[in-house]
């Protein structure tokens, strides 16, 4: 859905809420005008709209969660736990303080809402990203315990953290930068600590991140987490069983409906810590439409006062609230290595025209396969060797009793090729392990030399070839191929595994 539909969902959906109910319908009909997506994205509209709800905090499509989600009340048992009393609402269901009668501890049960796994299809895939969230381990989230069915109903049981959440720490004037970067490191290790599982969060807001009893912050709410998978995309938009999160908190490729990965998560984070440096929702509209197309089309408000005050945490904002996922940071542990720079005093992070590591998505949301990357280093190694072989064939060929007439400064020239070349590669080898960031660059500054020895060293085994022919045609053909073949691997296979592996805006020229 781009930012025009928006408009004309939000002009019409404006329109339909100010008719009576019993003639909605049929304007919407009208309006829609045969666009049957556009006709059923009006009427969830329409029937989850309440005038006294804050509508932002409810789902921007499918019906009323309150309608939907089991209603639990004080002393009630749903199995072993024992509900104590409503504690919050999410894009998933209603979540309550329960006691876990077997083991004698206090847990939030989520009731998952049943529209929201009337698919068996859908069922099992909740299954198994409940299964993933279960599977985290770390401070700084909160421990997913079980997926419980209960009569027919599902329930997930987390971890309760009693304390406050950030929504109740945000200030009308905004936090201190220090205050925010000490809770931007705390969220953004947990959040690199599943997203190296490959768990996406999906709802990351103030309300869904606690300070516990002891200080720390505790991402809570991992139950509408999404298993990141090569390939593996999120359902349209329309779709709102799949659809799940808070709209002012949502990334622009999650407001579209496009495959999600962890960079969904950096917008939603880059969102909450303007709000918390500012005190002001950066795209706050006045309802959830305007507000996701203020997502998708605005730059976030506050930014230019935050970049005056804390310059090092607003580049860092700035880059997780790229509209292209591709300019946003290359994994959440470097995004926690910059706020931990900007915690220390340093300017935050280069611009994002930094470049990223072999296997980052590009800004289309591809991402290269692994056996793409592994590919782009199999052919480093491979040239490499390659070089030392040659090398050595000749050097081994000039000292023998009767070498090949070959001339000597065929032989210099392959020896100079293989060092330098060696170097070169060796160097971007350890660049793509060791300084993920400065890859792209490295490629883009060797680039020039990589090619002239290439191309000296093809035009070298020509040269030693055309000595050969008089005195073995069999070893001039044999080193006129190896030429041949040379010149094909670095003027056609190389450039296309590069392209493969540093795909979109990077690409570098054929």
């Amino acid at each position: 859905m781009n930012a025009e539909r928006f408009r004309r969902l939000q002009e019409i959906f404006h329109q339909a809420i100010e008719r009576d109910p019993d003639r909605r319908t049929a304007f919407i009909d009208a309006a829609a005008a045969g666009d049957g997506e556009l006709r059923g994205e009006l009427l969830s509209l329409v029937a989850s709209y309440h005038e006294n709800d804050t509508f932002l905090e409810s789902t921007v499509l499918g019906p009323a969660l309150g309608a939907a989600a089991a209603t639990l009340t004080p002393g009630q048992s749903i199995g072993p736990y024992r509900i104590e009393g409503e504690i919050g609402r999410g894009g998933m269901g209603v979540v309550y303080l329960a006691e876990d009668t077997r083991l004698d501890r206090k847990v939030a049960l989520k009731s998952i809402a049943p529209d929201r796994l009337s698919d068996p299809k859908l069922l099992e895939r909740f299954r198994r990203e409940a299964r993933a969230a279960a599977s985290l381990s770390h401070p700084a989230i909160a421990t997913v315990y079980a997926l419980e069915e209960v009569q027919g109903d599902y329930y997930l049981v987390s971890e309760y953290v009693p304390g406050d959440t950030l929504r109740a720490e945000m200030r009308p004037a905004g936090m201190s930068a220090k205050a925010v970067l000490d809770a931007a490191v705390q969220v953004a290790d947990g959040l690199a600590a599943a997203h190296e599982r490959g768990v996406v969060h999906r709802d990351l807001k103030p309300e869904n991140i606690i300070r516990g009893s002891d200080g720390r912050l505790k991402i809570a709410d991992f139950g509408s987490a999404l298993i990141q998978r090569p390939g593996d995309g999120e359902q349209r938009l329309t779709q709102a069983s799949f659809m799940v999160g808070t709209p002012a908190y949502m990334s622009p490729e999650q407001l579209q409906g496009n495959p999600l990965d962890f960079r969904s998560d950096m917008f939603s984070f880059g969102i909450l810590l303007l709000e918390l440096a500012t005190g002001a929702h950066p795209f706050e509209g006045e309802n959830a439409l305007q507000t996701a197309a203020r997502i998708l089309e605005n730059r976030p408000a506050g930014l230019d006062d935050l970049s005056r005050d804390a310059p090092g945490l607003a580049r860092i904002i700035e880059r997780c609230l790229r509209k292209r996922p591709g300019e946003r940071h290359n994994s959440t542990a470097e995004l926690a290595t910059d706020l931990r720079e900007a915690q220390r005093g340093g300017a935050g992070p280069a611009d994002a025209t930094d470049p990223v590591r072999p296997d980052a998505p590009s800004e289309s949301g591809a991402t290269p396969s692994p056996l793409a990357s592994r590919w782009w280093t199999f052919h480093q190694g491979a040239v490499i060797v390659f070089y030392a072989v040659i090398a050595f064939v000749l050097a081994w060929n000039a000292g023998t009793e009767e070498p090949l007439p070959v001339t000597l400064a065929s032989v210099y020239v392959v020896a100079l090729c293989a060092i330098a070349n060696g170097v070169l590669r060796s160097h971007l080898l350890f660049t793509a392990r060791f300084n993920t960031r400065g890859i792209r660059s490295e490629l883009e500054r060797t680039r020039v030399w990589t090619r002239l020895v290439d191309g000296l060293l093809s035009v070298a085994l020509l040269v030693a070839a055309a000595t050969l022919i008089g005195e073995s045609r069999l070893m001039a053909g044999i080193l006129a191929s190896v030429a041949v073949g040379h010149a094909a691997v670095f003027l056609v296979a190389e450039p296309s595994t590069v392209r493969a592996v540093f795909p979109a805006r990077d690409r570098f020229p054929g």
